[in-house]
């Protein structure tokens, strides 16, 4: 029964055993997470001298960096549960198709790190109101909203633009969803230190593409820059290019996800030699 097909209530088991087993590790990472947020929020405010007129923009920068880093480290971590024998064992045994098992740990890690991050920054928040409350810095403002409220601002922004911005806010999520895939990717080639692995491999792979460019003749490279700039400049052929790119980067997205399925597919109860590494 549990080979073929998918079912939304084995899915939601296999999603009550997850959070009932790992509530202690989701509550300590919240608190890491609030922990590193808080000590940038006081620190950059201490960094005014006493000058409290808006939230420094040092806080927003470390924010960004906790979200998309953090994020990135969470992805690697995707199959944690086949980290040891023991885990490897409890998780396949699990009545459940190895689609939903693998459709869960996506879900897990994605929206349950969006989940985190905002309780982490609401107690962030809590704590700018206190702190605000006690030295009397300024009129209090929301880091919540104000974080919420720029994004959307932006996000209807861009879409009151025209199809060219907008098809670039589409491309910027694109391909940012696409290195992600990576970490998706490597979290379940790797058992063990997956996120090291991965950056490792995509520098590798960045310095190797920097060597190659080397090798292009200076007339070929000038000509294909100058082939871009020339299609960036009609408005209509730049669309249809970012369309193109933002449409193969997406198959590539899909194509990392799958791939990774796969491997899951794959797995065993004793594991492969590189899961030793």
């Amino acid at each position: 029964m549990t080979r073929y097909g998918f079912s939304l209530s084995r899915l939601c088991l296999v999603a009550k055993r997850d959070i009932m087993e790992n509530w202690k590790k989701n509550l300590y990472n919240c608190l890491t997470l609030y922990a590193i947020l808080a000590s940038a929020l006081v620190f950059t405010m201490l960094r005014l001298h006493g000058v409290y007129e808006k939230i420094p923009n040092g806080f927003w920068v470390c924010m960004a960096l906790v979200a998309f880093g953090g994020w990135a480290v969470v992805l690697s971590n995707v199959m944690e549960p086949m980290a040891t024998k023991a885990k490897r064992i409890a998780f396949l045994m699990v009545p459940a198709t190895n689609l939903e098992k693998y459709l869960w740990r996506l879900i897990y890690v994605t929206v349950g790190f969006v989940v985190s991050f905002t309780v982490a920054l609401l107690a962030t928040d809590l704590t700018y109101l206190l702190l605000n409350s006690i030295f009397g810095w300024e009129e209090y403002r929301s880091l919540t909203a104000m974080a919420f409220g720029t994004s959307l601002i932006s996000f209807e922004n861009q879409s009151g633009m025209s199809d060219g911005s907008w098809l670039l806010t589409v491309w910027s999520f694109v391909i940012t969803l696409w290195g992600y895939s990576f970490f998706v990717l490597g979290g379940t080639f790797w058992r063990r230190r997956a996120f090291v692995k991965t950056v490792g491999c995509i520098l590798l792979a960045f310095l190797l593409l920097l060597t190659a460019m080397q090798w292009v003749p200076l007339s070929a490279e000038h000509s294909f820059y100058e082939w871009v700039h020339t299609v960036m400049a009609d408005e209509g052929k730049a669309t249809i290019a970012v369309s193109l790119l933002t449409a193969v980067f997406f198959l590539f997205t899909v194509l990392n996800l799958w791939l990774g399925y796969r491997l899951f597919r794959r797995s065993q109860i004793v594991g492969f030699k590189r899961s030793k590494l």
